[in-house]
């Protein structure tokens, strides 16, 4: 099956907030959104191992220790996130 048939071939050039993002299913899922052309934050509370995901993915890292927010007012680390340049 290629790029273009999946169901998620739509979501290239879109950002994605992978919370848990340096370890098991949140790391697969990070991996999954960058290659698929999504620019990936990885928020992890385990900062180093989040910077190494980012890293291999063309992400960043954010080290996360918060709970739940509204999406009308995000938590300050997600509003004072880095996004790459758009690449489309």
């Amino acid at each position: 099956m290629s790029k273009a048939d999946t169901p998620y071939s739509d979501l290239e050039g879109r950002r994605a907030f992978v919370t848990g993002g340096a370890h098991g299913i949140g790391r697969a899922i990070a991996a999954a959104l960058a290659r698929r052309g999504v620019s990936v934050a990885v928020a992890d509370i385990d900062l180093p191992a989040a910077q190494a995901i980012a890293s291999e993915i063309g992400g960043v890292a954010v080290k996360s220790t918060c709970g739940a927010a509204h999406r009308s007012r995000p938590p300050s680390h997600m509003r004072s996130i880095r996004w790459p340049a758009a690449t489309s």
